[in-house]
């Protein structure tokens, strides 16, 4: 709860700063949001980590590949729409389109072997 409270504070005090910064230079404002991001992102990765270690266990107990894939979709996806978003706060609507389809261009590059394993169990039903 604590680790919980002190990322709610830190998002707070960032978006006062930000709002300081605008005033002074986009560009301030910008390199502090990425920064802010960048500690944010990593925090809410170590809340996240007793989950994280469970599904790698889980992972290597069943050598479930296909779990491993929605796994890395999920972390493109969270990482594409905070890049995204970043993009379109600085005012950059064209580069934030190109990295939402970027990104969804990796979900579907690391779904792959999901959707192989999904139309090969089809092919075998049908038959």
């Amino acid at each position: 709860m604590t680790d919980l409270l002190r990322i709610l504070v830190f998002a707070l005090l960032a978006v006062v700063m930000l709002s300081l910064l605008k005033q002074y230079g986009q560009g301030y404002a910008l390199l502090f949001a990425l920064a802010a991001c960048a500690v944010l992102l990593s925090w809410a990765l170590e809340l996240f980590s007793p989950v994280l270690e469970w599904l790698l266990g889980l992972i290597r107990l069943s050598d479930f590949e296909n779990l491993s894939c929605v796994l890395k979709a999920a972390a493109i996806v969270l990482l594409t729409q905070n890049l995204r978003d970043l993009c379109s706060d600085a005012g950059q609507q064209a580069l934030a389109g190109q990295v939402d389809v970027a990104g969804k261009a990796a979900v579907l590059i690391t779904a792959l072997p999901l959707l192989r394993t999904f139309t090969a169990t089809l092919q075998e039903l049908l038959r």
